[in-house]
């Protein structure tokens, strides 16, 4: 399976109704970005979420983590978020309008990343 997110932020297919995107198998949602200058990395957290286009109240929201990365000796903070089979299971197939934020300690939140993307029932073989 690919990484459920690219290089450019934006994911790379759609998420799978009821399927688990866990860190432990590589299969988080990830995000690199540059740090906030004046921020520790541990003062902040993450956000990733989607709302359906046709009904608004079908919708995931899950708490994420932030991280101190080196890629290619440039210092970046990577956004973790993962998905339990629980979070997805109950909403239906639709194009939805997701997100990614960072959370900073006072509340505050910052949009780093977003799109439409499909939440699909897996194809049966």
């Amino acid at each position: 399976m690919s990484a459920p997110v690219l290089s450019n932020g934006k994911l790379s297919g759609p998420i799978i109704i009821g399927d688990s995107y866990q860190n432990e198998n590589a299969r988080a949602f990830t995000w690199l970005i540059s740090p906030v200058s004046g921020v520790s990395v541990g003062t902040v957290t993450c956000k990733f979420g989607a709302i359906a286009g046709s009904c608004a109240d079908k919708q995931f929201i899950v708490d994420g983590t932030v991280e101190a990365v080196t890629v290619d000796a440039v210092a970046k903070w990577k956004l973790i978020a993962e998905l339990d089979p629980e979070d997805t299971a109950n909403l239906p197939e639709d194009k939805y309008r997701w997100s990614v934020a960072l959370v900073y300690s006072d509340g505050s939140q910052e949009t780093r990343y977003y799109g439409d993307e499909w939440l699909k029932i897996a194809a049966t073989r």
